[in-house]
């Protein structure tokens, strides 16, 4: 087990989605692999830049933020690296802030071989990130939203701003069994000698 936690083998290994190392430009989409995922419809923006609405207060680390492009649904899902791997993640939490609408409800849902295991609705505000702890087992999650009212900067639209989102990626059950084999083996050749 020495040797397990000292290779850092079957550790989740966590990780930390700040946003802050996408770009250095006002604004961009996230790429494919950023943070070990991949990210449909969500966008980074310099808060620095643009602090218009609730942008000005997502920010938690840095001054970038990632937002659901163009006010839609957004998806990330694990990356199934190495091939064959699973690209299952353990979600932890994630920094939330309405952008233009108090009340926005943004709907959260988890999903593993495309079948929906967790659903949570949450609000958030214009005023300052809430931050949501899930502790959800996933390959994939979808974040929508809808509801609200304007919060005075005359854009009517289900805007939301992330940061810090917060996972584990889970270790491939293959390379624990191949590790346990490799030192049961490793064990029983040194008891033989010794013996």
């Amino acid at each position: 087990m020495a040797l397990c936690a000292a290779c850092g083998i079957g550790q989740a290994q966590a990780s930390v989605a700040t946003f802050d190392d996408v770009t250095a430009a006002a604004q961009a989409f996230v790429p494919a692999g950023y943070g070990g995922l991949n990210w449909f419809n969500v966008a980074v923006q310099d808060t620095a830049a643009n602090g218009r609405g609730g942008f000005a207060r997502a920010a938690t680390s840095g001054s970038y933020v990632a937002f659901n492009n163009n006010g839609t649904a957004a998806m990330v899902s694990g990356m199934a690296l190495p091939a064959g791997g699973a690209g299952d993640f353990l979600f932890n939490s994630v920094a939330l802030t309405a952008v233009y609408l108090d009340g926005l409800r943004i709907h959260v849902t988890g999903l593993r071989d495309g079948a929906v295991l967790y659903e949570q609705t949450v609000l958030a505000d214009t005023t300052g990130p809430a931050v949501f702890r899930f502790g959800w087992e996933v390959d994939a999650l979808y974040f929508a939203a809808d509801g609200g009212v304007p919060a005075g900067y005359g854009v009517d639209a289900p805007y939301f701003a992330m940061d810090d989102l917060r996972i584990n990626e889970i270790p491939e059950p293959g390379t624990l069994a191949l590790l346990g084999l490799g030192l049961g083996g490793a064990l029983w050749s040194r008891r033989r000698r010794g013996g």
